[in-house]
């Protein structure tokens, strides 16, 4: 067992868009939990286990929140629950360096990690917040759905929300709780540090063979 790791949600992003044609998760399958009213001090995600039913199918399970009573609802995308909203999830496998190029391995994970096993994807991400536009692309990089232009909205282009800051930072990826419109398969939040912990953020296991 893992973390889910870069090159694993860069799969399952890809699947998404040749099944849907599209980049609006939210559109196509359902919005998730994105709409709670955040009461500032506990966890509010919801339990695993409300798409059992659904299988392996995409689709989305309405759900009382058991905090706020709010009507929300859960998500999968072939048998992957909440794979945005709910909880941020950690990503491992990219570290992101201060000048905003991103950095990728396929083993070794570690944070911070800048050197091998680690090597640059020679792209540059955006130094601003915003829906992203376009994808970053080179021959290096030529599989995965990083922002190079925030200048979309959440009803065009990628449809999902790109944050960041400045200095080193790992990754986590697809909204959680309260994020809304934000949320998304492809939201990629670049704000934290390796030492943040937080209510909001978990993980996504993987079961690697």
């Amino acid at each position: 067992m893992g973390v889910a790791d870069f090159l694993t949600i860069c799969a399952v992003q890809l699947l998404f868009v040749v099944e849907y044609a599209s980049f609006d998760t939210q559109g196509k399958i359902g919005s998730g939990v994105t709409n709670i009213t955040d009461d500032r001090s506990t966890n509010m995600a919801i339990n695993t286990g409300y798409t059992s039913t659904l299988g392996n199918n995409s689709g989305s399970v309405s759900v009382t929140h058991y905090q706020t009573g709010q009507a929300t609802n859960a998500v999968s995308y072939r048998g992957i629950e909440n794979l945005w909203g709910n909880i941020w999830k950690w990503v491992d496998g990219i570290n992101i360096k201060t000048d905003h190029i991103p950095w990728s391995a396929d083993h070794g994970f570690g944070s911070d990690y800048f050197t091998d096993p680690y090597k640059p994807l020679n792209v540059v991400l955006p130094a601003v917040n915003g829906y992203v536009k376009d994808i970053a692309y080179n021959d290096v990089f030529n599989y995965g759905f990083l922002p190079s232009n925030v200048a979309g909205s959440s009803s065009t282009y990628l449809h999902d929300y790109y944050n960041q800051l400045t200095g080193n930072r790992v990754a986590v990826l697809g909204g959680d709780w309260l994020s809304g419109s934000d949320a998304g398969a492809f939201n990629w939040n670049m704000t934290v540090s390796s030492g943040y912990w937080g209510r909001d953020v978990g993980a996504r296991l993987l079961y690697i063979p």
